[in-house]
């Protein structure tokens, strides 16, 4: 594996680790060079054999097998050198992602760097390397190849050779001129590229945040705009490289006719023999010429993807400054004055000193933004300390404030890499609350969850992620407020079961936004202003500390320690554990829990219907236009070939006729004169490069960009309006492969391969033509040849393309591991997990590199099979000729005609071939992106209404016999009849599971009804446009989410509203002053996730978002849940104001927030349970009365007077709400963009 080494070359490590496999590549390809030129030193001594019928026949024969031998071995040497090649490439590769990989889970936040950038590293970059290494070790040896095909050309055409070499000299230059130029602007295309798929990213991380904004568009805007920008450069790449590959392609050309132009008028008549000859050597120079040039440019290439790889891998890692100290009792840590920060001018928390004993339990509270998470970053080691270390004795567990679960089944999230131990694992889920909600599961424990926990609620989220912590038997265990996620009698029952109970004996650091809890803490840390404003007991910062005495007495509402009645049924419910299962029982639970879907692997060839689709995303026009130029392209080489026979043939008639004339007076002499016929030849000759030039440039700058640009586009609208059931059951890694991996192959590899493909086609007919034109009877010989040549390919093309679409599904899981492993890091090296995650991610690059091993495999197979039939050519041709000469006469130039593209055949005849499954191989990247053009659809049904005027202007929702599914599963909403009064505030209520957050996705039509409608003001919401009907709700979630782009554009992508508006918006939410704070105010990029702004932020900013939008009917998913109770506050005190003409739908687990509400809805498992005012409800003594009591005896009254009126939770709230205003005099906003236009 690669060591870090900050001063050392990635290239220098690949160089002596695997030097020893480079020099066997390289030996086998300078014998192949050997065994190749064969061909070309037997032809004239086959053409002298023609023509003097004194040399014995079997000389022919003998010609004929030492021909056919050395194409053998030629063959033999060839494949082995690219298998080995190939090898090399491959570890290459592997050291690099794996060095990618280790170094991401080394790098600290401050490093900035994007999982993007780090996906297109891990991804494209390593993939262009394994690519490249075969024509790479080519180019190194076609130098010697190229000088000795020279030194052999002299002997023909004496120093007219050395034409050249001139020619190679002056091109050279042009060549490493456009090679490093091609270098330059592939840095640019990889930089784009990380853009885009930062991008791209974020965006399918947070579609269903997209989707509840109707921000579909400008999303796609952005990432389009990203793509227009690569492709602007990619454009010019595809220029360089007409220009490149022309520059190669003519440089034999325009050589080969300055010598038959400058020997012709200065040398003399070059023979029959000689002619072909020469035309033989320089066709085996323009093969290595390629090889060279190619290599060149890869080199370049890649060096630009080495040097970005070795940036990452020099990056600073961090720095252990939490120190294990032995000095310690186990379960300790210590904190000595402190200062913790994102960089040594930022600093975060100063001063910090805190002293943890073995078993104490610390809790931590403050305000939103105060430092709570930051703390226990800086004791984690994520924040870096700018003076001072942190000193710990014993390993973490960590639970974070919102859960990080990753794509593996329940049991597996877990264990976390640990071993089952049955009896500690039904503790561990009896007391996280988590029987019930196995027995939900479709397979228990064994259900599959997918990325980011998409099909759990977030506190079933949270409650496996304490599971976890449990499992793990930690000294430390460490909470960033994770009760919060969930209702307060789970709260309760957690509180009791798991820290009162089964951590009684561990320490415990908790950030805690429940005050009720705090009594029953050794300690209490109070966070203020970036620092410990005090710590001690409940009672002595009660007493002692202002601050925190004030926001005990607004807030803090203590609770009875007796036990509740939710652990009455909680527990009852526990003693109902699951009974055991056998290992086959265990398997088919996994089965029927699954949710992730397997890839879908197409089979057999690639359909037409495929290449088609490229065509069309082409440009039929473009493609036209590229066929004909091509077409002429070949026509031009076939009257070449015509026209060079015709010459050596006027040439031989002339000295014929002219040794004749002095014998025979008579005798006629033809006209002929050599420049017209060299002349007329180099006109040939340049028409064919002409042709070329126009073709390539077609193809390149109009065909293949615009093949790019659709397919992209298409692919990204398909994703952007597909159904959020295929994100569901989706892993990103699967989306991102296509986006990255796929679209480079589409952007350059399969250009390549298609032009290729395209010119050896072409090259290949007109050897084809020469051939015939030559001794066209050995050609219908050759048919036979020809079945077995397609039938071969048939064969191969089968297997090859099923390997391929096998190695393609393999390229996902590494990147999907990838993805989650950074979105999970926190947690991962919390509890020192990353060697498991390491180690997996080496099962997966070895499950991808056993597909690359078989594709590589089955074309050296294919290849090495293939030149025996390109042999059999040969024997048919050379040895076909020499049977004619043996029993008839033969035209000398015709059989030297047929010999010197014989010759080359076979090389031309493996390489078209390669071409042709290389084609078929980089297509399967299309056939990806086609199959994502059968994602199921969002509804857009032409005929949908927007409703005139200010729809809906009173908020009236009425549930007419409703029920709703996900995808084919059960109904989770089952006939629900209610109406919902216009500008009415109703909270929904239930256990998890019972269908509240389902509601409101319901009410987005995030999937259509299973049965019945919802009316919105008398319209049914089916018919109406569904980007109208979600723009015209406005939503707080559970989940906060921010892009990477400006706080502006996160708060106002439509750019619907003035600066003035937006900081009306924050001030109502108190965020004025915080963002007035930012250096760039309004223009502040929020980094990945929104990292720099605290969770209670994020959820202000969404709530301004909502205030922004004025929409007549709100919804709340728990949007409280991860803020301290003053937040929560300022957010009821904001709704109660800011909303008090809307309709309001709230979920929420903290009852004294929703005690005021107009109506409660009572869900249980889908059904309405009770639906009335907080007041008959609990009159009722029902389900809801019994969640009151569960918060215990004095909360309980306090929740009933509020019901009953007698507290006002708003004048609570709105109190202070003003003490909050008066405390800090509002500075004046400066706007940072000037705009008239509002909604």
């Amino acid at each position: 594996m690669m060591a870090h080494n900050p001063g050392g070359s990635i290239v220098s490590v690949f160089a002596k680790t695997l030097r020893s496999q480079f020099l066997l590549s390289f030996f086998l390809f300078v014998l192949y060079a050997i065994f190749s030129f064969a061909p070309s030193v037997i032809l004239p001594q086959m053409v002298t054999y023609i023509q003097d019928y004194s040399i014995p026949y079997w000389h022919g024969l003998v010609y004929t097998a030492v021909v056919v031998i050395c194409t053998i071995l030629a063959s033999m040497c060839y494949y082995h050198s690219q298998w080995q090649s190939a090898l090399l490439g491959m570890k290459i590769r592997t050291m690099m992602m794996a060095a990618v990989y280790r170094k991401s889970t080394k790098i600290p936040k401050v490093a900035g760097e994007s999982s993007g950038h780090i996906v297109n590293l891990f991804a494209a970059d390593t993939q262009i390397i394994f690519d490249a290494m075969p024509q790479i070790i080519s180019g190194f040896v076609s130098p010697i190849q190229i000088i000795g095909a020279i030194i052999y050309l002299g002997f023909y055409v004496n120093y007219y050779s050395l034409i050249v070499l001139a020619v190679i000299a002056v091109a050279f230059p042009f060549n490493i001129f456009l090679s490093f130029k091609a270098a330059m602007i592939r840095h640019s295309i990889q930089s784009k590229a990380d853009v885009r798929l930062k991008l791209t990213t974020e965006f399918i991380q947070g579609i269903r945040i997209v989707k509840y904004y109707a921000w579909e568009k400008p999303f796609m805007k952005n990432i389009t705009k990203a793509r227009e920008s690569e492709l602007e450069w990619i454009k010019s790449m595809s220029l360089l490289r007409a220009n490149i590959i022309f520059l190669v392609s003519s440089t034999t050309t325009i050589a080969l006719a300055l010598i038959l132009l400058f020997y012709g008028i200065f040398g003399g008549e070059l023979k029959i023999g000689d002619a072909f000859t020469v035309i033989a050597i320089m066709n085996n120079i323009r093969l290595p010429l390629t090889w060279s040039s190619v290599a060149f440019l890869l080199y370049a290439y890649n060096k630009a993807s080495i040097d970005r790889v070795g940036d990452f891998l020099k990056k600073p890692e961090r720095v252990p400054y939490v120190k294990d100290d032995n000095t310690l009792p186990v379960g300790s840590l210590s904190i000595d004055n402190v200062d913790f920060g994102w960089s040594s001018d930022s600093t975060v928390l100063k001063n910090v000193k805190l002293e943890v004993q073995p078993g104490e339990k610390v809790y931590i509270v403050g305000k939103v933004g105060s430092g709570k998470s930051s703390m226990v970053m800086s004791i984690l080691g994520e924040m870096p300390s700018t003076s001072g270390f942190v000193n710990v004795s014993g390993n973490i567990a960590y639970v974070p404030q919102q859960a990080w679960i990753y794509n593996a089944t329940v049991r597996d999230n877990i264990l976390f890499g640990n071993k089952y131990d049955e009896e500690k694992y039904e503790r561990v889920v009896k007391v996280s609350s988590l029987v019930k909600d196995f027995q939900q599961f479709s397979a228990g424990d064994l259900t599959e969850v997918g990325e980011r926990g998409v099909n759990l609620s977030g506190g079933q989220k949270q409650r496996i992620a304490i599971a976890r912590a449990l499992y793990s038997d930690r000294d430390i265990v460490i909470f960033d407020d994770p009760l919060s996620a969930v209702d307060s009698h789970v709260s309760r029952y957690l509180f009791d079961n798991v820290i009162k109970d089964y951590l009684k004996d561990k320490t415990l650091i908790m950030v805690t936004n429940q005050l009720q809890y705090l009594p029953y803490a050794d300690r209490v840390v109070f966070i203020s202003d970036g620092g410990i404003a005090g710590q001690g007991t409940f009672k002595e910062l009660n007493e002692t500390n202002t601050k925190f005495s004030k926001l005990i007495k607004k807030y803090g509402i203590l609770e009875e320690t007796e036990e509740n009645l939710e652990d009455k049924v909680e527990t009852k419910n526990n003693k109902n554990e699951e009974k055991k299962h056998t290992e086959e029982e265990d398997k088919a639970r996994k089965e029927k829990g699954t949710l992730t879907m397997v890839e879908e692997k197409q089979s057999g060839l690639i359909p037409m219907k495929i290449y088609w689709y490229l065509l069309k995303c082409g440009g039929l026009r473009w493609f036209y236009l590229v066929l004909f130029l091509f077409t002429l392209y070949g026509s031009c080489r076939v009257l070449g070939i015509w026209w060079l026979n015709n010459w050596t043939s006027s040439g031989r008639d002339y000295l014929i006729a002219s040794y004749m004339k002095h014998y025979v007076n008579t005798t006629v002499v033809p006209e002929y004169s050599t420049v017209y016929w060299s002349l007329t030849y180099v006109a040939w000759l340049l028409a064919e490069s002409v042709a070329f030039y126009l073709a390539l440039v077609a193809f390149f700058v109009g065909f293949t960009i615009a093949a790019s640009k659709n397919l992209h586009n298409q692919l990204l609208e398909r994703i952007t309006y597909g159904t959020t059931t295929f994100f569901d059951i989706t892993p990103l890694g699967r989306i991102l492969s296509r986006l990255s991996q796929d679209m480079t192959t589409i952007d350059f590899m399969l250009p390549v391969s298609l032009n290729a493909f395209l010119n050896m086609g072409f090259m290949l007919l007109a050897t084809l033509g020469g051939i015939g034109l030559g001794v066209w009877y050995i050609f219908l010989a050759l048919l036979p040849l020809v079945v077995a040549y397609f039938g071969l390919q048939l064969f191969f093309r089968k297997s090859n393309i099923e390997v391929q679409r096998l190695e393609s599904l393999s390229r996902s899981p590494p990147i999907s591991h990838l993805s989650s492993t950074l979105n999970g890091m926190d947690t991962i090296r919390s509890f020192s997990a990353l060697e498991e995650f390491i180690k997996l991610n080496d099962q997966h690059l070895d499950h991808n590199n056993v597909e690359k091993f078989a594709l590589k495999f089955i074309l050296s197979w294919y290849g090495i099979r293939l030149d025996i039939i390109g042999a059999c050519i040969i024997l048919f041709v050379f040895g076909g000729i020499s049977l004619v000469r043996i029993f008839g006469t033969l035209d000398a130039g015709s059989a030297a005609i047929a010999m010197s593209y014989t010759s080359g055949f076979t090389s031309l005849l493996s390489t078209f071939s390669v071409y042709v499954s290389d084609l078929e191989i980089r297509t399967n990247a299309v056939e990806r992106f086609w199959e994502y053009k059968q994602i199921i659809q969002e509804p857009n049904n032409p005929d949908a209404i927007v409703p005139e005027g200010n729809w809906p202007n009173e908020g009236k929702l009425e549930f007419k016999n409703f029920s709703f599914r996900y995808a084919n599963g059960p109904l989770v909403l089952k006939n629900l009849d209610l109406v919902v009064t216009p500008q009415s505030k109703t909270a929904i209520v239930g256990r998890t599971g019972a269908g509240k957050s389902s509601l409101l996705q319901a009410l987005y039509r995030i999937l259509e009804p299973a049965d019945g409608t919802i009316m919105i003001d008398g319209v049914d919401y089916r018919n109406v446009k569904i980007s109208h009907l979600r723009s015209k709700l406005a939503i707080i979630p559970q989940d906060p989410t921010l892009f990477m782009e400006s706080l502006r554009y996160n708060l106002d992508p439509f750019e619907e509203y003035t600066d003035e508006q937006i900081w009306d918006a924050l001030e109502m939410v108190q965020l004025r002053e915080v963002v007035i704070g930012l250096p760039d105010k309004l223009m502040t990029k929020c980094e990945e996730n929104g990292s720099n702004f605290s969770v209670g932020q994020r959820q202000l900013l969404c709530m301004a978002r909502a205030i922004l939008k004025k929409s007549s009917i709100l919804l709340l998913d728990e949007a409280t849940a991860s803020v301290d109770v003053e937040t929560d506050g300022i957010i009821q005190s904001t709704i109660r104001k800011a909303f008090k003409n809307c309709t309001v739908l709230t979920i929420a687990h903290r009852l004294n927030t929703i005690m005021d509400s107009d109506m409660i809805l009572v869900l249980e498992k889908g059904e309405i349970a009770e639906y009335d005012s907080p007041v008959n409800l609990l009159n009722l003594q029902g389900l809801f009365y019994s969640m009151v009591q569960a918060t215990g005896p004095s909360s309980a009254e306090y929740l009933m007077k509020i019901a009953k009126g007698e507290i006002s939770v708003l004048q609570q709230m709105m109190e202070e709400s003003s003490m909050q205003q008066t405390r800090k005099k509002k500075p004046k906003a400066k706007q940072t963009k000037s705009k008239t236009k509002s909604k």
